[in-house]
């Protein structure tokens, strides 16, 4: 063991907000494992164990930080691509923090996940309150890397990248070019590889903070590059806002995948004709949230009216999960 990992082991060992933060965020998600992520891997181990068996690159637009519905839906994924507004942030020097701004960061970090257990996805308006109560906590790369770690996996590394014009991961670009703003041309990102205690195979994470909209994604061609290269075999659409119907280039790498899980917030119903999906419908859908009320269905409520075998979601997820009943759809492509 190096000296800089006894030196972290030794602080978290002695120093009491960390102790405070593991003991109070130890119980916080034992209940939220108990109350969440079990039933709701129970419910995808019997109802879309193909997912499981099949993806292994996994596209998540419009993610936020919510590894832990990508890693309990596709469990087997080698690689995760995620994409949001979110400022990527950095992890900072623990050590350096005195004890009143490192329990300010760890209650951020912590508040940052009561959404997710409760609704089943991340606010970006409380994300921007809970990163704002703390300097320290400047983005979403510290939730990321908590929720990995509480999932059993351990973290080898975590880097902040870029895309060169080719579409190749780089290291980030030190200085002005990377102000970590989703607004620019410059595409900042972070890479995590982690891995199963005993397990060979490393896995790749890539969050990308950046605009997805079409006039951003034009001008930043090695975007659309890395997204060509990736050859995806499922997208993955959760509270995504229904952008990806106003949003082209993103929509047509989500619908070049074999599998499409989503719930209505994700791609239109209409995109998926039967002669080229096979469609699997859970929950149900009346119309959508009142914040998007433009966006009604119609043709999405007659699937789920006309059949009485859709089974029920025994768990709350996305937007209709205020309104009513959740729903999720799997969308397999036809070889």
């Amino acid at each position: 063991m190096d000296q800089e990992e006894n030196s972290s082991i030794k602080y978290a060992d002695t120093n009491k907000v960390w102790l405070q933060h593991k003991k109070t965020f130890t119980k916080f998600w034992d209940s939220a494992d108990a109350a969440r992520i079990q039933p709701i891997s129970k419910w995808a181990r019997d109802e879309v164990k193909v997912l499981a068996d099949s993806v292994k690159s996994l596209f998540y637009p419009f993610s936020g930080p919510d590894f832990i519905h990508a890693n309990i839906f596709f469990p087997n994924a080698e690689k995760i691509v995620m994409l949001g507004l979110e400022r990527v942030g950095k992890v900072p020097e623990v050590h350096d923090l005195s004890d009143k701004k490192l329990d300010t960061f760890l209650k951020a970090v912590r508040q940052s996940l009561d959404s997710i257990f409760i609704w089943g996805y991340f606010m970006t308006n409380d994300m921007r309150k809970d990163f704002a109560s703390s300097l320290e906590l400047q983005g979403l790369t510290p939730v990321i890397m908590l929720t990995i770690a509480k999932s059993g996996f351990e973290i080898d590394t975590v880097k902040r990248i870029t895309l060169n014009s080719q579409g190749k991961v780089v290291g980030s670009l030190k200085g002005s070019k990377d102000n970590d703003s989703p607004w620019d041309t410059y595409i900042s990102g972070v890479e995590l590889s982690y891995n199963k205690p005993g397990e060979k195979m490393i896995r790749k994470l890539y969050y990308f903070s950046h605009d997805a909209s079409d006039k951003s994604m034009n001008l930043s061609p090695g975007f659309t590059k890395f997204l060509a290269s990736q050859k995806f075999d499922a997208t993955y659409l959760k509270a995504a806002s229904y952008l990806c119907n106003s949003f082209a280039t993103v929509r047509k790498f989500a619908l070049d995948v074999d599998y499409v899980f989503q719930d209505a917030s994700g791609l239109l119903y209409s995109y998926f004709d039967k002669k080229t999906w096979y469609h699997q419908l859970w929950g149900g859908y009346t119309r959508p949230i009142y914040a998007f009320k433009w966006a009604q269905q119609n043709d999405l409520k007659k699937a789920y009216v006309s059949d009485s075998t859709i089974q029920d979601i025994p768990f709350k997820i996305g937007y209709s999960s205020r309104i009513g009943k959740s729903n999720l759809m799997l969308f397999t492509k036809k070889k």
